[in-house]
């Protein structure tokens, strides 16, 4: 029997047009590209010897065209065509190539006539070039879109949309973070929020969560991405302010927290406060004596609060209370007078804080002119007097702002009476849907905490849990404080993290809490 041919891609028995098209599609491939390089290199080449042929004014031979033959139209033959796999393809490169009568392909001008085609070339390459490049961006497409990131082809393929990949990227590293938060991986969520804010620093939103969630690992670079927010979105002064003061106050950064709150002043009487309370942590007034001068552009009663610190502060007893003892300046704003009734009740001067507070307590509002009132109280040991204030109080209704005033004072002045009385106040009746219920549920578990009251700490836990909707592991953390049942024991700033939505107040009675169990870190 015969032996097949030793180079036959497919057998005798494969079909006739099958075997065709396995035997010519190489021979066919390989002339296809051959003729492709050739157009490229002619677009080139062959228009620029016929550009030097019309600038010679024809003292050179023609390029193109064969020397042998006439040089008459449709007579002469093309020199270049020869080596092309298939002849009709050079009329991309030249159109004066044309098949004549008799099924040659000749030259459609006579020699003088012959002329080059830029305008062709350029088109030629130019589509060409197009065509490629939106190849390649469909590539670089689809590679983006295996990733994860969620690009559009439009995006990728036209350059003034480039940005929108930076954005896509950062939506993409969003919803790994968020991805990371579900799946409780903290570490892996801030780093892939930080990657994500790298590629949009413009967003606000994920600017803010960065910076919150930064703060309990990387303080300093939580405050410099708040800081940034401050100054790149000055439309959210306000918010940001306000959220990177919390997570100072609740991290016990009080450095920061005074220069903040310094240079908020003016905003409103809060941040006064604020800045007070971290002056009297750091034991550094640079920021009360900047505000006190005459210079500083705050308003009077701040530059009169900050020059009766500064005076109290850097003297003894018996000389602050000579000093709280003067006249109070005519026409006193109200925090000035909030703060000088506060100072005497400081400075062992209940007497003294009680006539003022009859005098100057129309310039109050409500919530100062009681929390006053039972400090002063509280100060004089008038114990009736505080538990019957508390009862008015709590039968007005145990709202959001009574069950926080009358919490932080529990805080600082614990009395199972009033204790007893605030829970059952406000487990009368449901909180009001739309007030801070999880503030004033936070409030009433670290009353109950630094009480030593773990049943009703647990009643207020469970309160917690029904209104977030969710098991709050953290809670476990702040009953640990308080019980100081573990070794080594929660400092005040784990808890205050761990706790959701502690009230200002409250956090302030609890770090005077903390320094008497000196456990403050």
């Amino acid at each position: 029997m015969e032996n097949p041919a030793p180079n036959l891609p497919v057998g005798e028995e494969t079909p006739h047009w099958l075997r065709k098209i396995a035997l010519d599609w190489p021979r066919q491939c390989a002339g296809w590209i051959g003729d492709l390089v050739r157009l490229a290199w002619g677009f080139f080449f062959l228009n620029l010897r016929k550009t030097l042929f019309v600038r010679a004014r024809k003292r050179f031979p023609c390029p193109c065209q064969n020397p042998s033959d006439s040089g008459r139209a449709m007579e002469t033959s093309c020199d270049p065509v020869s080596h092309w796999a298939k002849p009709e393809r050079f009329r991309r490169l030249c159109p004066l190539l044309k098949r004549a009568p008799d099924g040659q392909w000749r030259c459609s001008v006579a020699t003088a006539d012959v002329r080059p085609f830029w305008g062709r070339a350029f088109a030629s390459l130019g589509i060409s070039a197009l065509a490629l490049y939106l190849c390649a961006a469909l590539a670089g497409f689809c590679a983006l879109r295996a990733i994860g990131y969620p690009v559009s082809y439009v995006s990728v393929a036209w350059p003034p949309s480039w940005h929108d990949i930076r954005r896509s990227r950062a939506v993409y590293f969003y919803r790994k973070a968020d991805a990371a938060f579900r799946g409780k991986r903290p570490a892996e969520a801030v780093m892939a929020l930080s990657q994500g804010y790298q590629l949009d620093p413009g967003n606000y939103n994920v600017g803010l969560l960065l910076a919150r969630f930064s703060q309990p690992g990387w303080g300093e670079v939580s405050n410099r991405i708040y800081q940034k927010l401050m100054n790149d979105h000055p439309e959210h002064q306000a918010e940001t302010a306000q959220a990177w003061f919390l997570e100072l106050l609740s991290a016990g950064d009080f450095s920061t927290m005074e220069s903040l709150a310094a240079s908020r002043v003016a905003t409103n009487t809060a941040w006064l406060q604020a800045a007070l309370f971290a002056s009297r942590r750091t034991g550094d007034g640079t920021f009360l004596r900047r505000l006190a001068r005459a210079d500083s552009g705050a308003p009077l009663y701040v530059r009169q609060v900050c020059t009766l610190e500064l005076a109290i502060r850097t003297t003894n007893l018996a000389n602050a209370r000579r000093i709280l003892r003067q006249p109070v300046p005519p026409s006193p704003a109200p925090f000035l007078v909030y703060y000088w009734i506060d100072r005497d009740v400081h400075a062992g001067m209940p007497d003294e804080a009680l006539v003022m507070l009859k005098r100057y307590g129309s310039l109050l509002g409500s919530r100062d002119m009681v929390e006053l009132l039972i400090e002063v109280y509280q100060a004089e040991g008038w114990q009736a007097l505080v538990r019957g204030e508390v009862d008015r109080l709590l039968a007005l209704g145990a709202n959001e702002t009574v069950i926080e005033l009358v919490s932080a004072n529990l805080i600082r002045h614990p009395d199972p009476y009033i204790l007893g009385r605030l829970f059952d106040a406000a487990y009368q009746r449901p909180l009001p849907a739309g007030g801070d219920r999880i503030g004033a549920y936070t409030s009433l578990f670290c009353a109950a905490g630094v009480a030593g009251d773990w049943v009703r700490m647990q009643a207020s836990a469970a309160g917690l849990k029904s209104v977030t909707g969710s098991q709050l592991p953290g809670l476990e953390t702040g009953a640990s404080y308080f019980r100081g049942s573990t070794q080594p024991r929660v400092s005040l700033n784990r808890c205050l993290r761990s706790l959701p939505g502690v009230p200002i107040d409250v956090t302030y009675a609890l770090y005077d809490f903390a320094d008497s169990r000196r456990d403050l870190r």
